[in-house]
């Protein structure tokens, strides 16, 4: 499976580095001032 990184926005990319940072969806949303549903609907795209 290929990504397609052109769609992306830099928020995209601060919500990928806050779930890597903290390996968690929820302290991820957090750190970034998001709901859980917020963050999981970024990467839904």
């Amino acid at each position: 499976m290929t990504m397609n990184l052109a769609g992306l926005s830099l928020r995209d990319l601060e919500y990928a580095a806050a779930v890597d940072r903290t390996r968690h969806f929820g302290r991820a949303a957090e750190a970034c001032a998001v709901s859980p549903a917020a963050l999981t609907g970024a990467f839904a795209k």
